[in-house]
């Protein structure tokens, strides 16, 4: 009969279980119970235990999921803190792309302007905008993809049952992060496209 009494890292081991020896100081008893009685089976065993077993031994009853949980809620709070500072890494991330982004259209303000003068069409002006701002993402998921890929491929090592890392994930990362500067271009774009060119270039 095989379960699972441990962490996750470690494999489900062969495990056979054998009557205690009499007179035993540590004794232990499995018991299969129906669904429907969960609740109220603590309280019957005990009043039966108590028939055989001396009101100062302590008695201790738990089902063997709380047995396993006990080995994984350490991993499961990593996880919810690993969660926490992800999401919070993501909100910051975002952030930085919105700032970078808005920085670099203020700082060409003129540049759109004198453009807009000769001709250029708004989308002419976005497509330029996008493709820089574009490019640097791409480099840039270049460089962390590989080195995330590396420590998520060391983590799931550690464990006893493992899973492939597909591509799936990086690329719909990629892609979010892709639609948010073309957004942000665009907003800033609209932004800077209702500013008369003449008064842009005078303030330059």
């Amino acid at each position: 009969m095989n379960n699972r009494h441990e962490m996750n890292t470690r494999p489900v081991l062969p495990c056979i279980y054998m009557p205690f020896p009499k007179n035993s100081l540590n004794m232990s008893c499995l018991v299969k119970i129906k669904p429907e009685y969960r609740k109220e089976f603590p309280e019957i065993m005990k009043a039966e235990l108590s028939k055989y077993v001396n009101q100062a031994t302590p008695t201790y009853i738990f089902s063997m999921k709380d047995d396993s949980g006990f080995y994984v809620s350490r991993e499961q709070n990593i996880f919810k803190l690993t969660t926490i500072f992800s999401t919070i890494s993501i909100i910051i991330s975002l952030l930085g792309i919105y700032a970078s982004v808005t920085l670099s259209t203020d700082r060409r303000k003129k540049e759109v302007a004198i453009r807009k003068i000769n001709g250029a069409t708004p989308a002419t002006i976005v497509h330029m905008f996008c493709k820089s701002n574009l490019l640097q993402l791409f480099v840039s998921a270049c460089i962390a993809f590989p080195i995330l890929i590396l420590l998520l491929k060391s983590w799931l090592e550690s464990y006893a049952e493992r899973i492939s890392i597909g591509i799936l994930p990086f690329i719909l990362i990629f892609l979010l992060m892709a639609v948010i500067v073309a957004i942000t271009i665009i907003w800033q774009l609209w932004r800077i496209a209702r500013i008369n060119p003449a008064e842009v270039i005078k303030s330059e």
